[in-house]
């Protein structure tokens, strides 16, 4: 019988970790880098991420890497379609940081809001789509980042969680700023089994 070392914990934790990688829990299905961008869309067919949202994953993760908003003081906003991307849906959503007209990402006071400086890194974090492609159901979605204030005065986290209150089928994903272009930042597709 082995003994219990440190050295052993973390060689199963290593190779746990690694199996789960590569077994397929995540897969990346593409990415975009943002520049001065009105939107950045992904559904199968689209400019920016050309991948299709369906039943193939029960779960979609797209990581939102130093997006910088051209105009100050704004809000990143998530937006959702059940048409290809023909269109994105601007109302239905429940939120707890309070938006109807999008999942909002980022939110708060007017100083809470983004700050358009690049060399404070904008947002970034994280974005999970829940079982979108389900038209029985709600979808669910859940933003968790950071971003430093407009006002500089200090770094903001933001947990978001939203629904998208009309069972229907999600086939499309679309990132924007309540008010002006994305201006830099990297986007990255995950599906998730």
């Amino acid at each position: 019988m082995s003994s219990l070392t440190v050295d052993n914990i973390t060689n199963v934790a290593a190779s746990r970790t690694f199996n789960i990688l590569t077994d397929g829990a995540m897969k990346l299905l593409g990415s975009y880098t943002a520049s001065n961008d009105a939107s950045v869309d992904i559904f199968d067919g689209a400019s920016e991420i050309n991948a299709a949202i369906n039943s193939t994953y029960k779960m979609y993760i797209v990581d939102c890497i130093s997006i910088v908003p051209a105009t100050d003081l704004t809000f990143l906003w998530l937006r959702l379609s059940n048409d290809a991307g023909s269109s994105f849906e601007s109302s239905n959503y429940q939120g707890w940081l309070g938006g109807t007209a999008s999942c909002e990402l980022s939110a708060g006071t007017s100083t809470d809001r983004l700050s358009n400086v690049a060399n404070e890194g904008g947002y970034s974090g994280r974005v999970f789509i829940f079982d979108p492609s389900d038209a029985g159901n709600d979808t669910h979605v859940l933003g968790c980042g950071t971003y430093t204030r407009a006002d500089n005065a200090s770094a903001k986290g933001a947990y978001s969680p939203n629904i998208y209150v009309v069972p229907e089928a999600i086939d499309g994903i679309q990132f924007l700023i309540n008010s002006g272009n994305i201006t830099s930042g990297l986007f990255k597709l995950y599906g998730v089994i």
